[in-house]
């Protein structure tokens, strides 16, 4: 059910994921002068985590029927989101402490927007589910 607003924000954190997948996290000049710009995908444990936080939030779009499942598995992506936006920013720490200069791409911060836009969807799914109870009342 696409035309509800939680729908279009687990879209757009399938699209986010996506495009981290497939982008460069920043550029990272070694001591010997040799510019290294490392991919997502080249790390596979975190291709795996972003892969499974975008095809969890596609799935989770057509759960609009089962609303109790649909916010727990969105809680639960937003959790791997903060996770994942914790080992991204300590892999680029760690890569500036070892090259001499650092170039950060913004694709670095997708997972903490996908994060929030997860909460977003869960508070409207909290709503649809309280509207629901409400018109189950009054019958």
């Amino acid at each position: 059910m696409i035309q509800r607003i939680q729908s279009l924000y687990l879209l757009i954190v399938t699209i986010l994921q996506t495009i981290l997948f497939f982008s460069k996290q920043g550029t990272f000049i070694t001591s010997v002068g040799q510019e290294e710009t490392p991919r997502i995908a080249d790390m596979w444990p975190m291709a795996i985590l972003i892969g499974a936080t975008a095809l969890l939030a596609f799935f989770t779009i057509f759960l609009y029927h089962h609303r109790i499942t649909q916010i727990r598995l969105t809680i639960f992506n937003g959790l791997l989101l903060i996770m994942l936006q914790a080992v991204i920013v300590y892999l680029l720490i760690k890569a500036s402490n070892m090259t001499q200069e650092t170039t950060y791409s913004l694709n670095a911060i997708f997972p903490i927007v996908s994060a929030i836009l997860c909460y977003l969807a869960v508070r409207g799914i909290g709503k649809d589910e309280a509207m629901i109870k409400a018109l189950d009342r009054l019958r």
